[in-house]
């Protein structure tokens, strides 16, 4: 999509119900997480047009995707496996998987391309991976629930993710105005030190968020 322009440049067909989309940083690959299909596309972008250049098996349900610095290596979140699946994107091919918690969904890298942040949607937890040694370093646990999108700072050092949390109050609807059923919030994570995560409410009172899901 060409966004000064408002219009569409290309169009191509990459699975089945596309879930996830990451870009190697030169801009001339780009991998898509195919949510029913049980797979990856990968993709080069050339001259406005889109190519299906191969697909990489990852098994039920990947959802987030990102590719690292290096713009040979991503990484997928494979949610029914309750892993993450390692790609090497020049051969087409897994190299390696790590277990995780509870449905990973969300996925993000430092800038240094030294941690990767998962979002653990059902286990109510954030995985945070040491990227180069392919473990998981530290889990972090979340008082919220349906753990979504995950974004890392500029300078590597917090993660920020919005979730979910059940209040456990009756379900009418001036409840439901007030904030006071399910409430969305964000959550911020120390990736440097070993401090409580942080959180805010999305709910002030009367002017309740609706499914908050999106971070950057």
């Amino acid at each position: 999509v060409d966004t000064a322009a408002r219009k569409v440049l290309d169009e191509v067909a990459v699975g089945d119900k596309p879930a996830g989309v990451a870009f190697a940083p030169d801009g001339r690959r780009a991998v898509v997480a195919n949510w029913f299909g049980y797979d990856v596309a990968v993709l080069e972008v050339k001259d406005d047009e889109l190519r299906v250049v191969g697909k990489v098996d990852v098994g039920p349900e990947p959802r987030g995707v990102v590719v690292h610095p290096d713009g040979r290596t991503a990484f997928v979140a494979v949610g029914v496996a309750d892993e993450i699946a390692r790609i090497d994107l020049n051969d087409l091919k897994v190299t390696g998987r790590l277990a995780v918690g509870r449905e990973p969904r969300g996925l993000a890298l430092a800038p240094d391309g030294k941690t990767l942040v998962v979002g653990d949607a059902r286990s109510r937890q954030v995985s945070v991976v040491d990227v180069d040694a392919f473990r998981v370093e530290k889990t972090v646990p979340i008082e919220g629930e349906n753990l979504r999108q995950v974004v890392v700072a500029a300078d590597g050092r917090y993660a920020y993710l919005v979730n979910m949390k059940d209040r456990q109050f009756a379900t009418t609807k001036n409840n439901i105005d007030q904030g006071w059923v399910l409430g969305q919030r964000l959550t911020r994570i120390d990736l440097k030190q070993p401090e409580p995560y942080a959180t805010i409410s999305l709910d002030p009172r009367g002017k309740a968020a609706a499914d908050a899901h999106g971070v950057a």
